[in-house]
């Protein structure tokens, strides 16, 4: 049964996964015992398919979870018309919030992480960091999301 996922529980799942390796490759958002390597997108992707049981960010939402390619491009395209937007200043206040720096052109990166509340992120910081945590301040950002009736905290 597909639930909506809690930012408390995105962001405690996330956070398991600190230290592991970064890559641009498509992770299979149904393997729970995945372990990365992860790039920002796929890292996010999976975060909801884990706790929410359904696909967002992809470039197809409707594909098989195994086989679904995320993108940051799909993420924006999903929080127009799947999500709810707010600014991202916001955003790094609440638990589970989901800030996006859009690709600057179709086919290249962009950026997602998500919030802990306090101004700090857990995200696929690059291939020398890896997963790690990380701040929204001080960085360029577009918008941040999260889903109807998202279950979010505020710190």
């Amino acid at each position: 049964m597909t639930r909506l996922p809690t930012g408390r529980e995105m962001l405690e799942l996330a956070r398991q996964h600190i230290g592991e390796p970064y890559a641009n490759v498509l992770v299979p958002k149904n393997n729970a015992n995945w372990t990365g390597p992860w790039d920002c997108a796929e890292f996010m992707s999976w975060l909801v398919f884990q706790v929410g049981g359904f696909l967002y960010g992809c470039l197809d939402d409707n594909a098989r979870p195994d086989s679904a390619e995320a993108y940051t491009g799909a993420w924006r395209d999903d929080s127009m018309s799947l999500g709810r937007r707010v600014p991202y200043q916001r955003a790094a206040a609440i638990v589970g919030g989901i800030v996006l720096r859009y690709p600057p052109r179709p086919g290249r990166m962009g950026h997602v992480v998500l919030c802990d509340g306090t101004g700090g992120t857990v995200e696929a910081r690059g291939f020398e960091l890896g997963i790690a945590v990380g701040t929204v301040h001080l960085r360029r950002w577009n918008t941040a999301c999260w889903f109807p009736e998202y279950n979010m905290t505020r710190t």
